[in-house]
């Protein structure tokens, strides 16, 4: 494996690069290749994900979940070139259109709850959130109703009352959420703590999910994640709105929070269910 991860780095670095600066790879990394590769840990979605070193500097190679379509690579390409040139994500060295993304690779760990109350990080964070959502180009894909639903009819095979209630109980929010229309705007939709990197600023990785969406989700997968208290909500809302939250759009924040539960209980009990692993961007069970 590692022979042959050696050899795609190999192959990627010596191919002209699909990046906007229209640099050969090769030249980046001046002449041939010996990395010494790591497995890293991705996220729902599952890519192969490593880690590789060349002249004393680390780099990550990212491919796509094999059973993503060309226009969910593309997507994920184009939402991560989008984020880098904005500033909050890592700088992009090489890409294709296979989905293939080689990056800079961010040091440190990333941002946990303790990490925001010490450093007081909430506000920052808060903008950096406010400006991915202004990111324009980001285009469409399945919204979250969408794939939390192909979750349940995966779980819903288990005949489980609890989850017919719980899978009811959404529907519900569903429909009130979507009887409003809602301004679409760039999304990461996996805003989970080890996904938000800090390091003189916020940096945000794992762009598999990311499309024009809610806005919402974001909030109240952060709010929900981070385990913020009713002021340190308060404190980061002001902050992403540079005002007072009203009370629609807590309500919304409130209402999404349900459905960030239920997006990611659906998602763990089926992959722990089936032991399988589930592409979070609409792919199929593997």
């Amino acid at each position: 494996m590692v022979k042959l991860l050696g050899n795609i780095i190999f192959l990627i670095c010596s191919a002209p690069s699909v990046c906007n600066t229209h640099l050969n790879i090769a030249s980046i990394f001046n002449g041939n290749l010996v990395p010494q590769i790591q497995v890293l840990h991705g996220g729902l979605s599952s890519p192969g994900v490593y880690k590789f070193r060349k002249n004393d500097k680390e780099y990550v190679l990212r491919l796509s979940h094999p059973n993503r379509s060309i226009s969910e690579r593309e997507r994920t390409v184009q939402c991560y070139k989008l984020a880098s040139n904005n500033g909050i994500a890592p700088i992009i060295k090489y890409t294709n259109a296979d989905g293939v993304i080689v990056s800079d690779y961010i040091n440190g760990n990333y941002v946990s709850k303790t990490d925001l109350q010490s450093k007081k990080l909430l506000p920052e964070l808060a903008k950096t959130i406010k400006k991915l959502h202004s990111i324009d180009g980001f285009p469409s894909s399945k919204d979250i109703f969408t794939i939390r639903q192909s979750f349940e009819k995966q779980v819903l095979l288990l005949n489980s009352s609890l989850v017919l209630k719980a899978s009811k109980y959404l529907k519900l929010v569903d429909r009130i959420l979507l009887k409003d229309k809602v301004t679409l705007v760039a999304t990461h939709n996996d805003l989970k703590p080890e996904n938000i990197f800090f390091n003189n600023k916020f940096m945000i990785i794992d762009w598999e999910a990311a499309c024009l969406g809610y806005s919402y989700f974001d909030l109240a997968t952060i709010l929900i994640f981070y385990n913020l208290s009713d002021d340190e909500q308060n404190e980061f809302l002001e902050a992403y709105y540079n005002r007072k939250p009203t009370i629609m759009e807590k309500e919304k924040i409130n209402l999404f929070k349900q459905e960030v539960l239920g997006y990611y209980g659906m998602a763990y009990l089926m992959l722990s269910v089936y032991k399988k692993v589930y592409d979070v961007t609409g792919g199929k069970v593997t």
